[in-house]
């Protein structure tokens, strides 16, 4: 899939990119931004080969990526302008200066991720430069999307919608919460999903999503997120463990989907016979508490007033300790951006003077954790766009009742 023309990243696109990264480091008197993290460099350049992407600030038009290892399918993948071999990082000083960066020049690096092996030898490098943080540059030009961005994770979204119509099939008897997962998996892979989640944070990782039923909404875990699943091992403790589904019991079905590398999020819930009252009822509550931060969701909007209200429809019904996690062990935000990594800008969270802007992608995941039932909740994907959001996801919110 990777060598159809309509995956490769347009040449516009990164060319506007480029742009609007530079324009941000000229404000913070940055000559050049140094990028090497795999989403960033695919973002940046259209490919992810071993090398370093370099921007120059003051003529973005002049901006290199330097491969390592393999120029030819970086030459293929990518629509940069100037592309070069390099051998090895003991030559970038080189490469630098003949780009006209020298002297003492102040360099932008995404220090989020950067490994500190990598920054020392950075440092030992360029002993002259001042290397600063150039992250949060990087993060505000990826969480605003271009029409090329939000039809890529439109078809993302289709592709989910056609999962989650399927799943209700591999609820068979007798099935296990792996069992379910794997046959999403593979439909998903059927249908051209690459397979990897990306995700930012650092020891955060993600396969495709979990399917959680019962006890497994309620498991302890170090994911920055609301649901986690038991897992199969120590080694990985998420997604779908080895307990068995019963009857009558609300099943949480959460994955993300990825064409392209964009990523679409939902969650729906089924159930094999009848949904419980209470349940239901808890799903109501997620959905209205989706619904409180959509009326906020447009231009200018306030991010801290949207997951305030969230909260408090939950608590309208009595649910505000259950919100997020269980009693004490919520997560704080309500929603977060999505793009090429799952926990990308902008996070739907109180406390914050942040905006909702047009072009932002956000997934919304209200739940509600029932200590009966486990994790009850929905979860959608919507884009911001200027006279208020989109649902991408855009395929039916009830629960599944399998007969």
């Amino acid at each position: 899939m990777n060598e159809s023309p309509s995956f490769l990243t347009p040449k516009d696109e990164l060319t506007t990119r480029a742009g609007r990264l530079a324009e941000g480091a000229r404000a913070r008197s940055i000559d050049a931004v140094l990028v090497f993290q795999h989403t960033d460099l695919f973002y940046f350049t259209g490919t992810i080969q071993k090398g370093v992407f370099v921007l120059t600030a003051g003529d973005p038009a002049e901006s290199a990526l330097f491969v390592i290892r393999d120029i030819q399918r970086a030459k293929a993948e990518s629509r940069l302008s100037i592309i070069r071999e390099m051998d090895g990082m003991r030559s970038l000083p080189g490469a630098l200066s003949d780009m006209g960066i020298g002297g003492r020049p102040v360099l932008g690096l995404e220090m989020d991720v950067l490994p500190t092996k990598q920054y020392l030898s950075l440092k030992k490098m360029f002993p002259d430069a001042d290397l600063v943080d150039a992250s949060s540059l990087i993060r505000a030009v990826r969480s605003i999307k271009s029409p090329f961005e939000i039809e890529m994770t439109t078809r993302a979204a289709a592709m989910q919608r056609q999962v989650f119509a399927e799943a209700h099939s591999f609820f068979t008897s007798n099935a296990r919460e792996i069992d379910i997962m794997l046959r999403i998996e593979a439909r998903y892979r059927e249908l051209g999903h690459q397979g990897l989640i990306r995700m930012r944070g650092f020891n955060q990782e993600l396969f495709y999503g979990v399917v959680s039923s019962g006890a497994s909404g309620d498991n302890p875990n170090y994911l920055d997120g609301p649901v986690a699943g038991a897992g199969l091992y120590p080694s990985f403790p998420q997604g779908g463990g080895t307990r068995r589904i019963g009857m009558n019991e609300p099943v949480m079905v959460d994955m993300v989907s990825n064409v392209g590398g964009y990523i679409s999020d939902a969650a729906r819930m089924y159930c094999r016979g009848t949904f419980p009252v209470d349940a239901a009822r808890a799903l109501e509550a997620a959905v209205a508490a989706q619904e409180a931060v959509v009326a906020h969701m447009h231009p200018g909007g306030s991010i801290s007033e949207s997951a305030e209200a969230a909260r408090k429809a939950a608590e309208a019904f009595g649910l505000g300790d259950r919100f997020m996690g269980p009693p004490g062990r919520g997560v704080a935000f309500v929603g977060h951006g999505v793009g090429l990594e799952v926990d990308e800008l902008p996070v739907v969270i109180e406390r914050t003077d942040d905006v909702f802007r047009e072009g932002q992608i956000v997934a919304l995941e209200p739940k509600i954790f029932l200590e009966d039932h486990g994790v009850v909740g929905i979860e959608n994907t919507y884009a911001v766009g200027p006279d208020g959001p989109e649902r991408l996801t855009d395929f039916p919110e009830e629960p599944v009742i399998i007969e």
